[in-house]
């Protein structure tokens, strides 16, 4: 039998005129939200 690969990729995405950030995940396993970028602002909206 073959094994199937997973993996988990990430983009990033950074608009400097909007100053906005966006991050999404594609993942072929459950829980990797410990594993993917995240982050916190720092200002409030």
């Amino acid at each position: 039998m073959k094994k199937s690969r997973t993996g988990t990729f990430s983009i990033l995405a950074i608009s400097p005129d909007s100053k906005l950030m966006g991050v999404a995940v594609a993942s072929g396993s459950t829980s990797v939200g410990d594993r993917v970028p995240h982050m916190q602002s720092l200002e409030s909206v």
